[in-house]
Order: C-alpha cells, then structure tokens, then sequence
C-alpha cells in the first residue's frame, strides 16, 4: 500500500527511518566506493606531478588521500578536480537511484530491485549531475561577459561613459548571479530528488529547481534546516552504536585469555592504515560527545611479522567500508529526506500528488491545464 504522507514539516523526520533501509545503504555504499576509487586514482596521480613522493603519501594517507586543491601545483590541478568530479558524478548517480527506491516504496512497491533502481539511475541520472554544472555554467559565462565589461571600461573616456550607462544593468546581473548561485546549492540537494521521482531530463529539472526555490522559499529552507537536524540526530545515534560494536569487539578479543596482545597489534596496524587516522582526530571532540571516544584511542603503527602485518591491512580495508556504511546512512537519509521535501512542496505548489495513481494524476494535470485555459480567457475578456 502507498505511504501516507502529512504533506508537511512533519514527513520531514521521517527521513530517519526510510534512510535506515539496507537496499539504499547498500546502493549509497556503491556510489561512495567507487567514487572513492576513481578519487584516490586521480590524487595520487595530481599529487605526483605536483612534486611528492608517492611513498610518502601512502604512509600518511593509505588508500584514501585527503588532500586539499592547495596542496596540488601547476596543471595537475585538472587531474585532481576531474578525481572530484568523478566522485561527485558516482554519488549523484547512485543518490537519484537511492531517491527511486524510495519513491516506489513511498507508491508501495516495497520489493523495487536495486538493478531496476541503478538502470533508471544510469539511464535518467545524468539529469541530477548536469543540472548544477549548467547552472555553473551559465554563471561561468555572465562573468566572462563581466570580464569583458570591464575591459571596455580601460578604454580612456569612452569607458567612463561605457561605465555609468550600463553601471545599473551591471548591478542586476550581478544579482542574477547570486540567484543563480543559490539555485546552484538548492539543485545539489534537490537534483537527484527531482530525477527519482519525475524522470524529468537537465531542463525540466532546472525547471523544477527554479520553481521550488521561487514559490517556496521559506518551507524549503526550514524543511532542509529539519532534515539536517534528523540527519545529525539520527546519524549520531547510528555511529554511536558502530562505535560501541566496533570498542565491545576490541575489549573482549583483546582480553589476555583470547588473542590478548596479539589481537591488539594487529588492530593498531588496522587502524593505522585508515583514512587518515589524523583526519579522525579532528571529530574527536564529537567522538566524546557521543561517548566512544575509545575507538580513537588505539595506539599507532606497530611493525608485525608479514602474516600478521597482511590481516592488519585486511582488517584496516574493513574499518574503510565501515566508514563508508555510516557514511551511506547519512547520505540515505539525505536523499530520503529530499524525496519527501520535494514531493511535498511540489503538491503545495502545483497542486499535484505525485504519489497518486497515474489515473487520478493525469486527471489533476488535466483539471490545472483547463483552470489556466479559463483564467486566459477572463483574462482575454478583460482586455
């Protein structure tokens, strides 16, 4: 049976319980590992022609580097940014088959396969990834004609004048930009949303971005600041009981009457080999708030014999994909959540629920197409 839905605030906590499905934590791991493969390719590859030591940089960050654009020189750059965009296009795509699971399951199929999820995905999903890129774009190009303004302003008199006549229409375009740019960020959170469940292509998307941001600006905002809340919520809960999993495990296999000091060894080695181990120290705070500060407490890399050296690095392989299980949960979550923000304001706005039998759809677009048709006409008779 479909999900009833409040078409509200009040769906927007719901985000916690529909993210927290196996199938789309499973669908969102994929996305961040392989757009963490393609990732760590590309760095470690703009990383080297910048000038590093590739040894160097896998005794500091292992499988996966953490390295900022600043710390990558010259034309290596572009290596390093297409590793972001590749990333970034793997979660886009497997985030718009996270939102079509949901959507069936909110129309009540319950049992929508995952490979029927990613087929739509690869085949509609590009929609969600080029509508924030032609947003950039189009801003890329206005300010490629503000370069241009300014240098017919160079030109001694004529560009005072050039200056003054259009400072105005500088100004406005200057503030399409800032609208631009906000569509931008509410394209990153609703893109894959709108592709999951509509099938729209990049320009009735962008549509739809338009719209939302226009018509409904104040329950977006406060929709996004309450899906934020559960996710942190929700998300804290999740990794505190993946941390507490992960610190019973260590206590009880390091007792002296188990493994004992081997166990323990092999462990920090493990632990040493993650994402950068000091990249998680920067949550220890957090960490503490939650109350498994202990997982940060292992001490560092300790030399083994080779056998036990390769299950440490088996071991640490595994602390990645925990990683990026609690990872998925968020980001389930954060797919979910648009879903729901997306599908309500969009009844708010058009009048249109798209969670109704096609039948009773059709006949609500209909009914909208027959009201505008008669306002033209009062309109027409008024002129």
């Amino acid at each position: 049976m479909p999900v009833k839905l409040h078409y509200n605030f009040k769906d927007v906590f719901r985000a916690a319980r529909f993210g927290l499905s196996i199938k789309k934590i499973w669908v969102m791991f994929l996305g961040i590992f392989f757009g963490s493969i393609f990732y760590s390719i590309f760095t470690y590859l703009s990383a080297v022609l910048s000038g590093y030591s590739f040894k160097e940089l896998w005794d500091q960050y292992h499988l996966l580097p953490i390295i900022g654009i600043g710390e990558i020189y010259g034309w290596a750059k572009i290596i390093y940014i297409i590793g972001l965009i590749l990333f970034a296009f793997f979660i886009f795509i497997f985030g718009t088959a996270v939102s079509k699971i949901h959507f069936e399951q909110l129309k009540g199929d319950e049992f929508y396969e995952i490979k029927e999820a990613l087929k739509f995905a690869f085949k509609n999903g590009l929609a969600s990834f080029f509508a924030p890129i032609a947003l950039l774009v189009i801003v890329l190009l206005i300010l490629l004609s503000g370069v241009i303004y300014g240098l017919i302003n160079k030109i001694p008199y004529f560009g005072e004048i050039f200056f003054i006549i259009f400072a105005i229409p500088a100004f406005f375009v200057c503030l399409f930009i800032v609208y631009l740019l906000l569509s931008f960020l509410v394209s990153l959170f609703l893109s894959p949303s709108i592709v999951g469940t509509t099938g729209n292509d990049t320009f009735d998307t962008l549509f739809e971005v338009f719209s939302t941001l226009n018509e409904q600006p104040w329950r977006l905002f406060v929709y996004e600041v309450l899906l934020f809340f559960t996710m942190f919520v929700a998300g804290s809960i999740f990794t505190f009981f993946v941390g507490k999993a992960i610190g019973i495990g260590y206590w009880v296999l390091s007792a002296k009457w188990l493994m004992g000091e081997k166990f323990s060894n092999i462990m920090n080695n493990a632990w040493a080999f993650l994402p950068s181990y000091p990249f998680l120290t920067n949550f220890s705070s957090y960490f503490k708030f939650l109350g498994i500060e202990e997982i940060l407490l292992i001490p560092g890399f300790i030399k083994l014999s080779g056998f036990q050296a390769a299950i440490s690095y088996i071991l640490g392989f595994i602390g990645y994909l925990i990683i990026f299980m609690v990872l998925a949960y968020y980001l389930s979550m954060f797919y979910t959540g648009n879903n729901l923000i997306f599908i309500t304001l969009y009844k708010i706005k058009d009048e249109i629920d798209l969670l109704a039998p096609e039948e009773e759809e059709e006949e609500a677009i209909e009914e909208k197409e027959e009201e505008k048709k008669e306002e033209e006409k009062v309109e027409e008779k008024k002129e």
